[in-house]
């Protein structure tokens, strides 16, 4: 009925289907006796392999492969892109990514389950199955998710962005449990570094004090640091957020970096002349088992330097910047107890802590007698010590208590 009231449709499809004989070749090769089809759509040269040696099916390709190219002109049918197409393109338009290497590891595990599917046939039961998979495995949640969430990155690009499918099937994401920051205190931290070898103390140290992550500590250089300004700085393409990140270096950490100084041409941190890659070491363990600290990664060095932060009452939004501008967990959990925010070079708490100071003895200046010089004299010689040394000495807590 249809060809009927489109005549004009017919003929145009008939006629490239009595072309199938002058369109048909054999492969180059004199080894292969598979059949090629070869035309020209819209003046776009057209060529694919039929994959058979039998001419007929290979016709039946050909008819096949002009029909669907007919409904995509006249019906605006879209072409069926497959899921190894999508991840080709997904990894050519995501280099950028600091999680390129671990998607591409989760790409490959899914090509048992998607490679040369459809894009259309990705239902709810093919996810529902990869994900029973993937948890037979033993992994977490967690993990899992990640699994179920590249796959629908790629999905979503495919709809909104490529416009190779009308629509993205729901998936279903495992709940994850929210578990406990993991961070020591500053007691549990110097018995840990009088503990380690003397290579990997020092880096211990230095996260503590600047908070950066493992791969950011290994891999700083010397031209990545300024000891005139007390500053460091990393590259945007060695941060995860992809933005560089200024890092202001306290006095401890100014003192770890220049112990380092002529044990290495280009890199801070060594081990023997090289530059240090493992940091999970034995000697490491050991010593967390030695000094009682259970269950503490490297990284969670990075949580303990936010949550001392918190603790010193850093600003929130001030840390977010300090740490790189990601990490907004940091803040959920914290004990935010008060205690002094000049304690151990809160840089920030220090800035706002010691303009306080300020402020109380200019105040005191105008309200208290000459009869009082001498309290107000020791209390200003108090503020001038407590600027450069966070804990004042007791001689001069007696003094102000008198």
């Amino acid at each position: 009925m249809f060809y009927k009231e489109s005549g004009d449709d017919l003929l145009w499809f008939q006629h490239h289907i009595d072309e199938a004989d002058m369109s048909l070749h054999r492969n180059k090769r004199k080894d292969s006796s598979i059949w090629w089809v070869r035309f020209t759509h819209k003046g776009k040269r057209i060529q694919q392999s039929s994959g058979t040696s039998v001419r007929i099916k290979a016709e039946e390709f050909e008819a096949k492969l002009k029909s669907f190219l007919w409904e995509q002109e006249r019906l605006g049918v879209k072409p069926g892109y497959k899921w190894n197409d999508a991840v080709v393109r997904y990894i050519g338009e995501t280099q950028y990514k600091a999680s390129r290497a671990s998607n591409i590891s989760r790409l490959r595990w899914l090509d048992q389950y998607l490679s040369g599917v459809e894009l259309q046939a990705i239902k709810r039961d093919l996810l529902d199955k990869i994900l029973t998979a993937k948890k037979a495995e033993g992994v977490e949640n967690s993990a899992a998710n990640r699994v179920l969430g590249i796959v629908r990155a790629i999905l979503m690009k495919a709809c909104n962005e490529w416009e190779w499918l009308d629509r993205v099937p729901s998936i279903r994401m495992l709940p994850e449990p929210t578990k406990r920051v993991r961070w020591i205190t500053r007691n549990e931290a110097d018995r840990l570094i009088s503990e380690l070898p003397s290579h990997l103390a020092d880096m211990v140290r230095f996260s503590l004090e600047t908070g950066l992550r493992r791969s950011n500590v290994t891999g700083l250089q010397w031209s990545q640091v300024d000891l005139a300004r007390r500053m460091a700085w990393i590259h945007p393409d060695q941060a995860k957020a992809r933005k560089a990140i200024p890092v202001p270096l306290s006095s401890v950490a100014v003192l770890t970096i220049r112990k380092q100084i002529g044990k290495h041409h280009s890199h801070v941190f060594t081990y023997k002349g090289k530059q240090i890659i493992q940091v999970n070491t034995k000697a490491r363990r050991k010593a967390l088992v030695r000094v009682g600290i259970e269950h503490f990664r490297w990284h969670d060095l990075r949580h303990t330097w936010a949550s001392w932060y918190i603790q010193e009452g850093t600003p929130q939004h001030v840390l977010q910047e300090l740490g790189g501008g990601q990490d907004r967990t940091w803040c959920r959990g914290m004990h935010t107890y008060p205690m002094s925010i000049l304690r151990n070079g809160s840089i920030a708490g220090q800035q706002f802590y010691l303009e306080s100071y300020r402020k109380v003895v200019r105040f005191l200046l105008q309200l208290i007698s000459n009869e009082k010089g001498f309290r107000l004299n020791s209390l200003f010689i108090w503020c001038a010590r407590r600027e450069s040394n966070p804990r004042p000495l007791a001689s001069e807590t007696n003094t102000l208590s008198s």
